[in-house]
């Protein structure tokens, strides 16, 4: 609009918002313990769960609220 560089690369923008989506949404929490706030989201219901762990390596004491929806 002004005539300036976009700030990020469009590409890796793209492909962040679509691992977020890949690997952070949850269409059923069920499975998902959330010992924080656990009345955010629960059972069949469905949310964005702040951080995962898609590839292993979760630590033995995650962040406060990594858990959340």
């Amino acid at each position: 609009m002004c005539g300036l560089q976009e700030p990020v690369d469009a590409q890796k923008t793209k492909n962040h918002l679509l691992a977020v989506h890949k690997y952070n949404l949850r269409k059923d929490l069920t499975e998902h313990a959330n010992p924080q706030q656990p009345t955010y989201a629960v059972g069949k219901e469905g949310g964005l769960l702040i951080c995962t762990w898609p590839k292993g390596g979760k630590l033995s004491l995650p962040f406060l609220y990594s858990d959340e929806v």
